[in-house]
Formats: structure tokens, sequence, C-alpha cells
């Protein structure tokens, strides 16, 4: 059976995916990329170091939030490789003029712990989170250093616009409030690929953990068709 590699977000921890996989049905092979703690960050050699990891797999690519470019990057070295990719509140291009003003943002305020958990329920899980959600996130914030956050917000802000089209059938699961991600950067996505299912699931941006059941059952879906 082709196997599902998720990858995770901007935390690159993978701890994130805790309450999918325990959702996800046992049949499927799945296994977490993480993206290397250190360093090169750039977008370009953090998709070679996971093509390698690769290897000769057929796979489906579960892409969430950050990971939706190294997906792109992946498939164009992997194309043989890649059946499916499934982007998870994703985008190709700078997805929000937050990321623009990254040099100016206390990032570490991220890791301190002083950030309310009600706030953090409305923004990044539109007050559907998991019950396990908020642990994940401070738990996954801990794991990367704030220069390396700071990194990959800038690879995030220095994304342009591609003519370049995913051949490939791929997914798109479009929360149903997603406050990180603007319409544009999600249209252009969509428009990036030649072959889209669009997928609305209630939840916020975060929705590999406010909308846990959904997004195993598109997983569940991709690998169906990638096994036809």
């Amino acid at each position: 059976m082709t196997k599902v590699i998720l990858l995770p977000g901007m935390d690159g921890s993978g701890i994130m995916f805790e309450p999918l996989l325990e959702t996800l049905p046992e049949k499927i092979n799945c296994e977490t990329l993480t993206l290397a703690p250190g360093g090169d960050q750039s977008y370009s050699t953090q998709a070679r170091l996971i093509a390698e990891a690769i290897g000769d797999d057929e796979v489906v690519i579960f892409a969430e939030s950050y990971s939706g470019h190294l997906a792109f990057l992946i498939h164009k070295l992997k194309p043989k490789n890649i059946k499916h990719i499934i982007f998870a509140a994703s985008f190709l291009t700078n997805p929000s003029i937050l990321t623009e003003l990254a040099p100016l943002l206390p990032i570490g305020i991220l890791k301190s712990g002083l950030i309310p958990n009600s706030f953090l329920h409305l923004m990044c899980f539109n007050n559907s989170a998991h019950p396990k959600a908020i642990d994940c996130l401070n738990r996954s914030l801990q794991t990367v250093s704030i220069k390396v956050l700071k990194q990959r917000l800038r690879n995030i802000a220095s994304l342009k616009s591609t003519k370049q089209k995913i051949e490939i059938p791929c997914t798109y699961i479009l929360p149903s409030n997603d406050y990180l991600v603007s319409k544009k950067a999600v249209n252009h996505l969509m428009e990036s690929c030649r072959d889209l299912k669009v997928v609305n699931l209630k939840g916020g941006h975060f929705i590999a953990q406010s909308n846990v059941v959904g997004c195993s059952q598109v997983i569940s879906d991709a690998i169906f068709l990638a096994n036809k």
C-alpha cells in the first residue's frame, strides 16, 4: 500500500500530528518526516533532504501549512514517487502580510506560554481544537529555536507566485475559518494544480488538529485513489 508522508508546519517537529496519528486507521502506513532543526533552513535544502528520505517509495504527501511549498518542490524532485498531495491549509506564495513583518514580530512570545489559551483556540483552531491540541502546540514550539522560526518566517515571506503547474492529483483542505492564509494565496495554490479536489472542513488554520476526523477521511480517500 502507498505510504503516507506527513510534513509538519513551521515548528517542523511533527508533534502536532499526534491527534491525527491516533485517529488514522491502523492499516494506513504513515510516517512523519520532520524538518532539520538546524543548518540550512532553505526550502530547497529541506526538500532535498525529505526527497532523499522518501527514497523509492510511492507516497501520498500530507503537507501542513508551511510545508505546502516543500511538497511542491519534492514533487518536482520525485515525479514518479509522489502519487497525491494533500495541502492542509497550505500555500505556495506569501500567505499573509504578517510574514512580511516577521523581523518586527516578538517571536519569543510564541515560546513563552504567555499567549492566552482562549486566543490560541480562536486564532489557530477556530474554537474546535482537539483536546491535546494546545499541549501539542506548546511542546512543538519548545523544539525549535527562535532563530530557526525567524528564518522560516523569512522563507514564507520570500515566496513568489509560480506559473509551473502540479500535474499529479491534489486535494486542498480548506478550513472554514483560516485567519492566517489569505484567499489570494489559497486561490494561487488552487490555480497551480491541474487535478484538484477541494474539501471544506470546519475548523481553523490548524485544521489537522481542529478537524482530526475530517482530515483522516481525506487521507483515507487519497490512499484509496492512489492504490486504484
